[in-house]
């Protein structure tokens, strides 16, 4: 059986090269009668955000379904993009514990199987920018691509516009300055090969960002029991092997070290963009928690978390 799988990221994303690992393995062991059929980008016909009732009415097999695309349709997923939350990042993986259990109910209520929760392997959200900034004055009318409420949030609040692009359109936005600058994880530099199209990153915030890893019920009906149980641990075992690398300093690296080697400037933010950035937190999380009793519920399971990491 072929499962059509979705993920918004690149053949070249370390996701989508950690996830291959998994798909071969699961054809091994299944004696090939499960194998997946990767469709990169665009490639699957759907937007990021359309993922879960794709999944849901059986128009897709699986996917990798980023939480911060799928809030702009479930609003209270928009908990782990909410600016400045995570107080280091240790704290991430017990932050994704604490909501759990919101997430496979979730997950359930849509008719997806999830196998795994992974974090999105950037350490760093950034802003790559065509032209450096001195202060967050210097945002003024830039043109910031963004990708959901949060990022939205934060451009705003810096004094910028947000500008909606596939992640895809970002290379030729930033190459025809169409746009002045792009928020995402620092792993693009890379991967997306930005380093040839800018000269600064502007560092915002540590990255909280988990993905649902699942199948579709109708999907998964149509396996056999003994292919379901081959599935389910080998992603498990997957999944407990990529966040024990996530959180492994010598596995992970330095997030800024291609940036340094390809004479990109990081640019640290000063006190009075922290002193903005605390606002901006402030003003996200009052909003969030307003908007429905979900969002709530979401926030003070992780708040509860970050409250023991400071102590």
């Amino acid at each position: 059986m072929t499962l059509r799988f979705a993920t918004i990221q690149s053949p070249r994303h370390e996701l989508s090269l950690r996830l291959q690992d998994a798909f071969e393995r699961i054809e091994k062991e299944t004696d090939g009668r499960v194998e997946f059929e990767v469709h990169y980008g665009s490639e699957s016909g759907f937007q990021a955000k359309q993922y879960v009732s794709a999944l849901e009415y059986g128009m897709l097999d699986s996917a990798l379904i980023p939480t911060s695309a799928s809030a702009l349709e479930y609003p209270w997923l928009g908990v782990y993009g909410l600016p400045f939350l995570s107080p280091d990042a240790d704290a991430r993986e017990p932050m994704l514990a604490a909501t759990k259990p919101m997430l496979e109910e979730f997950s359930g209520e849509h008719h997806i199987v999830p196998l795994a929760y992974p974090l999105h392997p950037d350490k760093w959200l950034v802003i790559y920018l065509k032209n450096g900034v001195k202060s967050v004055d210097d945002f003024s009318g830039k043109l910031v691509r963004t990708y959901d409420p949060n990022t939205n949030a934060i451009v705003t609040a810096l004094g910028a516009v947000p500008t909606s692009l596939q992640k895809s359109e970002i290379y030729m936005g930033l190459q025809r300055g169409t746009i002045d600058g792009a928020i995402t994880g620092i792993t693009a530099l890379k991967e997306m090969k930005f380093n040839e199209v800018v000269d600064n990153v502007y560092q915002l915030d540590l990255m909280f960002l988990p993905h649902i890893l699942g199948v579709s019920e109708q999907a998964w009906q149509r396996l056999d029991a003994k292919d379901q149980e081959i599935v389910r641990a080998v992603f498990a075992e997957w999944d407990k092997a990529y966040m024990a690398d996530l959180s492994n300093p010598d596995a992970s690296g330095d997030p800024y070290a291609y940036a340094n080697e390809h004479g990109v400037k990081i640019i640290v933010p000063d006190e009075a963009a922290k002193q903005v950035f605390s606002k901006i937190h402030e003003d996200a999380v009052a909003e969030f928690v307003a908007q429905d009793d979900m969002s709530k519920k979401a926030y003070d399971a992780i708040d509860a978390v970050r409250a023991s990491a400071s102590n």
